[in-house]
């Protein structure tokens, strides 16, 4: 069961017909309890899953029957389709009262019919808050009764008002997290018209109207209706037209009334019971649902044909709303600033292949602006009307990981939500997926990932069923992939998958020309937010940022900008080259600020403090570039010689312009660890070893130059 739900209704009457419809319609799936409003407990505290009002007009007075954070839905309620034959009865052109509780409502019953094609009558919603002022020969009743009702010699009751599909829906929904229009459901609200029609259908010998009004009850539907009859020759091929909609007659580009079915279509559904199968016509694509119905003693065949093309646009409207959820890409192009012809070249290569379908993987050193350029890439390319999933494969660990990306069905695992939860990877359906940090991935999850490339589908964690995605992946990195598959850590299959067209994002000291000009735009961006009118740039602050490395690349000139814009906003003019140098002398030393930095010369002799003679085989042991700056990075936050956490030196390093995840911190640690240079206490933190110091302090003081290898 996916949970329970209690409806609260006006009437007794309104009370049971809610609970026979939900109970029918979603009975298997949630727990239903169904209450009176005038008989729910009183105290403003009840509480369920999920409460449905089914009455607007009592929507306030019940709201404060329930406690403050129960969910709760006003359902929509549309007439019951069985009873409207009842009203052919009433002869043509006469004032029909229309009787309900509430006047609103009778004004709704008036709106429904008219829209059903029922306009033959002149109808009158009656106000119980007002006297009768004329008679009436004929009334409408909606399951309801009431004094005025005796006075008048006609009544008809077309049975209280039924709980909407979308509100079905809506309730499916809430519980699944899914929008979802489940086939059984549908199939009854069809059955519920297919037998009004019927009933309509019976009579259209009686009243040449009959004919319209049946039309008009389906001509709506986006699905064509098709009715057969048996002949009760005792062949299944002997079947006549009863009824059709105008989608079927768009379909077979001829009225079937009046005309015999087309022999391809004649072919295609005979001998067929309860099956759903797909046809091409010309250029329409169409899925058939036929089902075989036993009205008496006589056969009758309900067709369904719904267009493809409409599915797809379904689709497509789903991806919209998924783009309004927040998995959008914002970046286009035209933000990527550069005036520099490498990049120039980097930015028109990446327009053409953002025509394409095919994956496409980033390279670049952290901070270039990876993901800027997936989104740019997003916008252009064919699923740029799809959604922009964005993840981080070293964001979270790897037992999560799974659950994260393809998702779970419900009671997965212990401490899984009971409704389940869709993936990533499924909702970037008829979009794109963007994997950063592809390098971190584990190498389980690179083993499904390249599944899903190459079948074109998810399973979920303990799910049994398939689900097709058509997406298109984008993989970022800043890591030597073909290193790593040296070293059996990424597969080298799913490298090839993803690396069929390649983007390398140059650094910034590789770009220098577009130094001045990122500068200018995020020094005037940061400004403009305060009101602030841009300042003038001089020469020698351009000298000072075209001299400078850049070892976060674009990202650290944000930083920049911003530490910048907070000594303007808040100082007295402060010389901006002062400032700059400032914040380039802390970023080279690599420290936190000036406490560390005047005590630079105290945190190196600290290290180098009881360190014996080298152990053995240090000199031949290689250290990759990010291992190294970890090792400094221990060595400047131990003034203390304390433990130091992973958060302390997640931050240490984003302070450094090197965005590290926590998950990439703790693989450079192990690392670190298997060549015994750091140890660890758990939950205590990290340290360096006798042999990591003596390692740092050989290379720190130019005793040796480093050893790097990856």
């Amino acid at each position: 069961m996916l949970g329970s739900i209690t409806t609260i209704s006006i009437s007794a009457a309104a009370k049971e017909d809610v609970f026979k419809q939900l109970t029918d319609l979603i009975g298997g799936q949630v727990s239903i309890a169904s209450y009176c409003y005038a008989d729910m407990p009183p105290g403003g505290g009840y509480r369920d899953d999920l409460v449905l009002i089914t009455s607007s007009f009592i929507e306030p007075q019940a709201r404060s029957l329930l406690a403050p954070d129960c969910p709760y839905l006003v359902a929509k309620r549309n007439l019951d389709l069985s009873y409207i034959h009842l009203l052919m009865e009433i002869p043509e052109g006469n004032d029909v009262l229309v009787v309900n509780n509430i006047y609103e409502n009778a004004q709704e019953v008036v709106t429904e019919l008219i829209t059903f094609g029922i306009d033959q009558y002149r109808f009158f919603p009656y106000n119980p808050e007002e006297p009768l002022r004329r008679q009436f020969q004929y009334a409408i009743t909606i399951g309801e009764s009431d004094p005025v009702l005796e006075r008048i010699p006609f009544v008809y009751d077309i049975g209280t008002r039924q709980i909407n599909l979308l509100t079905v829906a809506e309730i499916l929904h809430f519980f699944t997290g899914q929008i979802i229009v489940d086939e059984l459901i549908t199939s009854r609200y069809v059955k519920t018209s297919v037998q009004t029609i019927m009933n309509l259908n019976g009579e259209r010998h009686k009243n040449s109207a009959l004919q319209a009004q049946l039309a008009a009850v389906v001509e709506g539907f986006d699905d064509g209706v098709l009715i057969l009859e048996d002949k009760g020759e005792g062949s299944d091929s002997n079947f006549r037209v009863a009824f059709c909609n105008d989608m079927i007659r768009r379909v077979l580009q001829k009225d079937p009334l009046k005309e015999p079915l087309p022999d391809w279509f004649t072919e295609a559904v005979k001998g067929k019971e309860n099956e759903v199968f797909f046809l091409r016509q010309q250029n329409r694509e169409l899925q058939v649902e036929i089902r075989k119905i036993y009205d008496g003693n006589s056969k009758v065949w309900l067709l369904l044909l719904k267009d493809i093309a409409l599915i797809r646009k379904i689709d497509v409207n789903y991806c919209t709303y998924q783009k309004t959820q927040g998995h959008s890409a914002n970046q286009t192009f035209q933000d990527i600033l550069y005036i520099d012809k490498n990049m120039q070249q980097v930015v028109e290569s990446a327009r053409q292949m953002a025509n394409s379908l095919s994956n496409i993987l980033i390279t670049g050193e952290s901070g270039t602006g990876k993901e800027i350029m997936a989104q740019a890439i997003h916008n252009a390319s064919p699923f740029c009307q799809g959604p922009f999933v964005a993840f981080n494969c070293g964001a979270i660990s790897e037992s999560l990981l799974e659950s994260e990306l393809f998702g779970y069905e419900e009671g997965a695992f212990t401490g899984a939500s009971r409704h389940g939860k869709t993936g990533l990877i499924e909702l970037a359906h008829n979009g794109t997926l963007f994997l950063d940090e592809i390098g971190d991935a584990p190498l389980s999850i690179q083993q499904k990932l390249l599944r899903v490339i190459q079948e074109k589908t998810i399973l979920r964690v303990a799910g049994r069923q398939p689900i097709y995605v058509n997406i298109r992946i984008i993989a970022a990195t800043n890591q030597d992939l073909p290193a790593l598959i040296k070293e059996k850590r990424f597969r080298s299959d799913l490298y090839y998958r993803l690396n069929v067209l390649f983007v390398h994002i140059p650094a910034l000291r590789q770009r220098k020309a577009d130094i001045a000009l990122l500068f200018h735009s995020f020094l005037k961006k940061h400004l403009d937010r305060h009101n602030y009118v841009m300042i003038n740039i001089n020469q020698e602050v351009n000298e000072l940022l075209q001299n400078y490395e850049w070892p976060g690349n674009v990202r650290e000139l944000q930083n920049l900008c911003e530490y910048l814009t907070n000594h303007i906003i808040h100082g007295k003019k402060p010389f901006l080259t002062d400032k700059i140098r400032d914040y380039m002398l802390r970023q080279s030393q690599g420290l936190l600020g000036e406490s560390l930095l005047n005590n630079q010369k105290q945190t190196w002799e600290l290290m180098t403090i009881g360190v014996g003679p080298s152990a053995p085989g240090i000199e031949k042991r290689t250290v990759s570039r990010e291992g190294y700056f970890m090792l400094e990075a221990l060595g400047n936050l131990a003034l203390e010689g304390r433990l130091i956490s992973q958060p302390q030196l997640q931050a240490y390093c984003r302070q450094c312009g090197r965005e590290y995840t926590a998950y990439r911190v703790k693989q450079i640690l192990k690392e670190l660890q298997a060549l015994n240079m750091v140890e660890s206490a758990v939950g205590r933190g990290t340290s360096l070893t006798e042999a990591g110091l003596k390692y740092l302090r050989d290379r720190k003081f130019g005793r040796k130059e480093p050893e790097y290898g990856f």
